[in-house]
């Protein structure tokens, strides 16, 4: 959370990703996986290093702080078709890196306002939650402590109760390296990190838009 002290003492001269870190309380890593996703707008000196206004820093933090986030049409009207149905549908992020897991929540929470979100840490809370929860959209990391998205997807897939639930990869890792370890069933969706928000975006509406027609 921002403190409203610092930003209201602040000089005209824009930020650097460090002193924003510092305001917000997370790393500078997170500030620049902010401002990589669009979340955070910044200007790059002729060096290369990042700059954030002061008023963009101002923006960010009433965004964080509003209890009534922001939502675009898109999502207006999917929330609209989604209310419909008994249940809002879930979403489940698995994901061991705290920087990301607060990039998640950050972005998704933006626009789609109307879905139960659970981030959890590794496969072991994934498979409590889905359990509980029957999520409709699983998203998961594969290189993770304990128990790794590889083991997660394999049990996930062999549970009847969730052969209805999308499975999402997110990973850096290279397509030919998951296929020698484990080739994934047909229906699992792979993506390639950098998170790309836009294509998970339509993949969860998509599944979202199936719940409230019945087709799942």
């Amino acid at each position: 959370m921002a403190n409203k002290k610092q930003l209201d003492n602040s000089s005209e001269k824009p930020y650097t990703t460090q002193e924003v870190a510092k305001i917000f309380g997370v790393t500078a890593r997170t500030v620049q996986m902010w401002a990589d996703s669009g979340i955070i707008h910044a200007s790059k000196t002729p060096g290369g290093h990042r700059r954030i206004s002061a008023e963009e820093v101002e923006r960010l933090s009433n965004r964080i702080n509003s209890k009534s986030p922001k939502h675009d049409t898109t999502s207006d009207s999917l929330t609209s078709e989604v209310n419909n149905t008994n249940r809002k549908p879930t979403i489940l992020i698995v994901e061991d890196d705290a920087d990301l897991r607060m990039l998640y929540r950050l972005e998704m929470e933006n626009w789609t306002p109307s879905f139960d979100l659970e981030i959890v840490t590794d496969g072991y809370e994934a498979l409590l939650v889905a359990g509980a929860k029957i999520p409709d959209v699983i998203v998961t990391d594969l290189h993770m402590p304990n128990f790794d998205g590889f083991h997660l997807i394999d049990v996930l897939s062999s549970n009847k109760s969730l052969e209805k639930s999308q499975i999402v990869v997110v990973t850096g890792l290279p397509r030919d390296e998951i296929n020698k370890r484990y080739p994934f069933p047909e229906t699992v969706i792979v993506l390639d990190k950098p998170i790309p928000f836009k294509r998970l975006k339509k993949i969860i509406f998509d599944q979202a838009k199936k719940i409230n027609t019945g087709v799942i």
